[in-house]
Order: structure tokens, then sequence, then C-alpha cells
């Protein structure tokens, strides 16, 4: 059986660990109107310029992105060779993809990760996810809570979909690891742990 967890549009509260050292106490976690990482657009010619694609993220996303969004719309992801010689797309940014694409289609008035930031409910959430020399600050917004463990895709399509249905759905898994997702702009309160 699985829990639904929903608090849409409700004001949340979390924990959430600053890996890029930006967090600033009493700031807040705005949208990104250029990628902070300037990272650099791979043109196609005869098919897209630098600028179509500047163009295309501007009209989809036009005050700015988190982060969260500028990493997974713009890092750019080599392929990986797999033992068997082939080389193979990384997944990790598919998976954004993915359930960006189910979002707008199905859960239009959830927020889209890629305006968004990420905070755990507890502390002892926040120091597990957390690496040498990050800290933990208290966010506060308005935000909904999702299962973390349905950010995958399947061995079928129909699997990535099923998964992408329970994440925006609020449902849980028989171990879910719950995510508050808030999008932009999130208030910096306070340092919990340096």
């Amino acid at each position: 059986m699985f829990e639904i967890r929903s608090f849409e549009g409700a004001m949340m509260r979390g924990f959430s660990v600053d890996r890029r050292g930006v967090y600033i106490v009493g700031g807040a976690l705005d949208l990104l109107p250029d990628d902070p990482s300037q990272s650099a657009i791979v043109e196609q010619p005869g098919r897209w310029a630098a600028q179509d694609l500047t163009d295309l993220q501007r009209s989809l996303f036009p005050q700015g992105l988190s982060r969260h969004g500028w990493q997974y719309l713009f890092l750019r992801k080599d392929a990986i060779l797999g033992s068997d010689g082939f080389a193979y797309s990384a997944h990790e940014w598919m998976i954004e993809l993915v359930f960006e694409n189910y979002r707008l289609a199905h859960f239009p008035k959830r927020p889209s990760r890629f305006i968004s930031y990420f905070a755990w409910q507890t502390i002892e959430q926040a120091r597990a996810f957390k690496g040498p020399q990050q800290h933990i600050y208290e966010l506060d917004g308005d935000g909904f809570v999702a299962d973390q463990v349905w950010l995958t895709l399947g061995v079928q399509g129909i699997a990535s979909y099923y998964n992408a249905e329970k994440y925006w759905s609020g449902a849980g898994s028989a171990k879910p690891r719950w995510e508050i997702v808030l999008p932009a702009p999130v208030q910096v309160t306070r340092l919990v742990e340096p």
C-alpha cells in the first residue's frame, strides 16, 4: 500500500545541504536568469545554433531556472561506453526530462523541478546526504512532498511513466525517501549545522 503525501502549495520548512556554497542566512534562493556555470551550448550545424536553444529555454522558463534546472538542461552529459563497447546516453538528465514532460501533461499545477530547490524533512536525513565541508540550512517556502525513490527510469518505458505518476501524485514507495520540492523563491532562514 502506498502512502499519499501531498502538501501542494503549503508553507513548508525543511533542511537542505548547501552543496555549492551559495546559501546566505536571511537571503533567498531565487531563479537565475543565466547559467551560473556558463556551460557551453553544443551546436549542431543545420539543426540548431546556441541561440536557438537559449531562445527555447527562455520561452519555456522566462523567469529563469534554479541551479538544478541549469544543471540538468545545460550541463553536457557525454555518452558512456558500455562493457559491450557501445556508447550509451547518460540517463541521469533523461530522468529529469521524462519527469518534466509527465508533469506538464498530467500535473501542470505542480512546480517544475527545474525551478525548484530541495530539502529534507529532518536534520537526520540532511546529515545522511551531507558531504565534507557542506553545511545544512533551514529553508522555508511553498512546496510539496514527493518520494525521491520514484526518481528513476524503468527497464521499460511504461515503468518510467509509472514512476513519474507516483512521484508527482505524492505517493510513497515501500521505503520512501521524502523530499520537499520548493519552487523559487525559497527563504534561507538559518544555518543549522556548519
